[in-house]
């Protein structure tokens, strides 16, 4: 039997490592900044060292292994330093766009028509921390902090139903995308339809203030708080998501049906009983006025319904 090289192992599991790195940062699991791995170029010089060495070769992948690892572990300290010590000293400011490199602001609003009775926001949002908390006098307004792509807003107007849709500047990802906050305020008026498509993300959503017909979220690896009202008669909410913790907040008055469909999921439906498979209802769901249905199809999750 053949011998396995030192240069072959070696490269053999730095390349699995890699490969790992992107898989796990796309599904949200974890977050690094790339340029990290650029800081770390002149790791190569060390490792092509290391392996002239005139020693046995399991020292040298545990040598390179401990240099690459301490190595990982001093650029991305001194990454999160710089990152925390910024915005510890961080005053907000609507006027200001952030000169710091790699973080600026973003505000795009729509002015609200009154012919309006309908709207449709579509948001692909990618990843980030998303936040619907407020509402405003206007059609809607959008605040982005961070170090993502920019967005851009387009909007339709047909009758009385307008669409609106915002989507990232350019198709492209952006590598650190982690540092993405982006706060939506929305007018009170019109009956909204929401479709929200993100990647890994944090998302908060308090919609109830405001008339929601129609909820989708489409997300990766995600935080789900939603928090529903009941000034519409019926809202339709539909949750399709990986591995996330998901909460979704309904009116005690409010009659509620939930349908999920989640891979090893913890769930827990206070004050619902079982229909069916897969189908459960809260005992005044046939005679109250105001109806709330849930669907929920997700991986490895946990998900609660609580009521307020």
């Amino acid at each position: 039997m053949k011998k396995m090289k030192y240069k072959n192992i070696f490269w053999g599991i730095i390349l699995i490592l890699i490969g790992s790195l992107f898989v796990l940062k796309n599904t949200g699991l974890i977050y690094f900044n790339w340029s990290v791995i650029i800081r770390l170029w002149p790791l190569i010089l060390i490792v092509w060292g290391i392996s002239i060495l005139p020693i046995k070769n399991y020292m040298k992948l545990i040598l390179s292994f401990l240099i690459i690892i301490l190595s990982f572990v001093l650029v991305n300290s001194f990454h999160h330093y710089r990152h925390n010590h910024f915005h510890k000293n961080f005053i907000i400011d609507k006027e200001i766009i952030i000169k710091e490199k790699d973080y600026k602001k973003q505000k795009i609003e729509i002015l609200y028509d009154s012919t309006i009775t309908n709207a449709v926001l579509k948001f692909d949002a990618a990843m980030g921390n998303f936040i619907i908390a407020d509402t405003t006098d206007k059609m809607i307004v959008v605040n982005k902090k961070g170090n993502s792509e920019d967005y851009k807003m387009s909007s339709k107007t047909v009758d009385s139903l307008q669409t609106i849709k915002i989507r990232p500047k350019n198709s492209a990802v952006t590598i650190s995308n982690k540092h993405n906050n982006v706060s939506v305020n929305l007018n009170t008026n019109p009956v909204w339809d929401l479709d929200f498509d993100m990647g890994a993300a944090d998302i908060v959503f308090d919609l109830s203030m405001f008339k929601t017909k129609n909820i989708k979220i489409d997300a990766g690896a995600s935080s789900i708080d939603i928090k529903l009202g009941d000034k519409y008669k019926n809202t339709k909410l539909d949750v399709d998501a990986g591995v996330s913790s998901i909460l979704i907040q309904i009116p005690k008055k409010s009659g509620c049906e939930v349908k999920v469909n989640t891979v090893l999921s913890d769930n827990n439906l206070q004050g619902f009983k079982k229909i069916k498979k897969h189908i459960y209802r809260t005992d005044n769901f046939k005679n109250s006025n105001n109806k709330i249905f849930i669907t929920v199809d997700a991986g490895v999750s946990s998900f609660n319904v609580r009521k307020y």
